[in-house]
């Protein structure tokens, strides 16, 4: 070893196979320095301890940051540079640090202003970028009042008070990010501000909340139309649409969706979710909603709509493989997508003759939509408790502590939101599936129709095969001439498949258990 590289040692706690501690000698690998204007090369012992502290420090913030979704810190950093661009544009200059004052003059632009004022909330001085002990609560209101709504039939109204809400909440995230204390008068004069906000808004409202719900033949014309539209983006939204609705969940619950949260049991696809929005730790307990097939209404089948996915988009091979949609911001994406086929002519009509608009409808209106259906769809609904289990609505009181998770309950719902036909001996139908198991013929042509399937979600991709096989001729008939030349099609496998599927659809059977049936039928 050249004389000019130093290794530097250090003694750490190995754990022996008896369990107990020994000490060991574990070289640290040299930091090596180069200069700019020089090939050579040298080994700094302090600058290999400052990396190792500016490393620790860096993941410790990392995990800081984690306590809020980046996608929620990012809306609130922008509500905070609008709120201090505001301030700066008017006789509120005094409640801004000089140096950004200066900063802020010194670029022309709103996009270099923003983008100013971020690069200051990221110095490693960590310095407020308003000097939040002296702001007051009238100032803050005041530029409440003076925001509009941009877009929609309501342009140029001021905004509704759950929209104020989220303004507040970045608020109380910058006395949080700095470390300040909210002062209590302060706190107490924008209670008392945001309650007469929002008595002035229940005066003003039209009376509805949100999104409008949409009921199940809006859900059905809809779903049809995405698998119409002949783009792999409205596929893409196809799944989103129908699986939002079967699992009664919010969006962005459905990008966290990994490949290990699928199972298939019986006759059942079970999707476990590990993080929600009342569950931010993840400590509630782990069941799994059960979504079942619906070969009677092929457009609003879950399974063929996860097959039709998987055949349309391959599954990523990339760091993402483990998301059932990878990628950033997918949620953004199938909202982007659903809006725009509500106003294209065939959306807008079904829209229309359902009696709702194109803005009266969101990613939220299938949460509110299938909760609907199963509560108050039919006279046999499923009992409320195992529809807000589902939901993952909060039982106060005893009901909460008393009223648990039964799969027999989230079955009923599972069907039940699958739109099979509750009083009917359909509404037990089992899904399309290979009678003769799985052989190696069709081993090989679940990896032709979907290639790097994860081995754990196998039986998944044995019955979205299977669905495959049995809507082929509805397929051909439906959908965009380009997914009929995926290999699957092309190759004739689904013809040779053909005669070890089911020609009958039925309720039971050997080979799968039923795993809800009304007692009434």
């Amino acid at each position: 070893m050249d004389s000019d590289m130093q290794t530097t040692t250090t003694t750490t706690e190995i754990p022996s196979e008896s369990g107990i501690g020994a000490s060991a000698t574990v070289p640290t690998p040299p930091v090596v320095l180069q200069d700019a204007n020089s090939a050579s090369t040298t080994t700094d012992p302090v600058a290999a301890t400052a990396a190792r502290v500016l490393d620790a420090a860096d993941r410790v913030q990392q995990v800081m940051e984690e306590r809020i979704k980046h996608s929620t810190r990012r809306n609130y950093i922008n509500i905070i540079i609008t709120f201090i661009l505001w301030l700066l544009s008017g006789a509120h200059k005094e409640l801004i640090p000089d140096n950004l004052v200066e900063a802020v003059a010194a670029v022309e632009g709103d996009v270099n202003k923003r983008k100013c004022i971020k690069e200051f909330m990221k110095k490693p001085e960590h310095v407020a970028p308003l000097k939040l002990t002296e702001l007051k609560a009238y100032t803050f209101i005041e530029y409440l009042l003076t925001l509009k709504t941009t877009k929609g039939k309501n342009k140029g109204n001021s905004l509704s008070y759950g929209s104020l809400l989220l303004y507040r909440s970045a608020l109380s995230f910058l006395y949080r990010e700095y470390r300040v204390s909210m002062p209590s008068d302060f706190e107490k004069d924008v209670h008392d501000a945001y309650s007469g906000l929002g008595r002035r808004g229940a005066k003003d409202s039209d009376g509805r909340a949100g999104k409008e719900p949409i009921d199940f033949q809006l859900y059905r014309a809809l779903a049809a139309l995405f698998l119409k539209s002949g783009g792999k983006d409205t596929i893409f939204a196809h799944t989103m649409f129908v699986l939002s609705w079967n699992l009664m969940c919010r969006v962005s619950n459905m990008t966290n969706i990994r490949f290990e949260h699928l199972e298939w049991k019986e006759d059942a696809l079970g999707i476990f979710f590990t993080h929600q929005k009342n569950d931010q730790m993840g400590q509630k307990p782990r069941d799994a909603r059960h979504v079942y097939a619906n070969p009677l209404q092929p457009e609003i089948c879950p399974v063929l709509a996860l097959a039709l996915y998987w055949i349309t988009i391959p599954i990523s091979t990339s760091e993402d493989k483990e998301s059932l949609f990878p990628g950033n911001s997918q949620d953004s994406r199938y909202r982007g997508i659903l809006g725009t086929l509500l106003t294209e002519p065939d959306g807008a009509k079904v829209v229309k003759d359902a009696g709702l608009t194109a803005t009266q409808i969101g990613c939220h209106s299938t949460r509110k939509g299938s909760s609907t259906y199963a509560s108050s769809g039919s006279t046999a609904c499923p009992p409320s408790t195992a529809i807000s289990i589902r939901a993952s609505w909060t039982l106060g009181g005893v009901e909460g502590h008393y009223l648990r998770y039964e799969a027999a309950g989230d079955q009923y719902v599972g069907r039940t939101f699958t739109g099979l036909p509750i009083q009917s001996a359909n509404f037990a139908i089992l899904p399309p599936f290979f009678k003769c198991g799985v052989t190696d013929e069709i081993s090989e042509a679940i990896k032709v129709a979907f290639p790097n399937l994860p081995l754990s979600c196998n039986r998944v991709g044995e019955f979205a095969l299977a669905s495959l096989v049995f809507h082929r001729n509805w397929l051909h008939s439906t959908l965009p001439a380009f997914l009929t030349l995926h290999p699957i099609f092309s190759s004739r496998v689904l013809d040779k498949l053909s005669s070890l599927n089911k020609s009958l659809l039925r309720q039971t059977c050997d080979q799968y258990l039923t795993t809800y049936f009304l007692s009434h039928i």
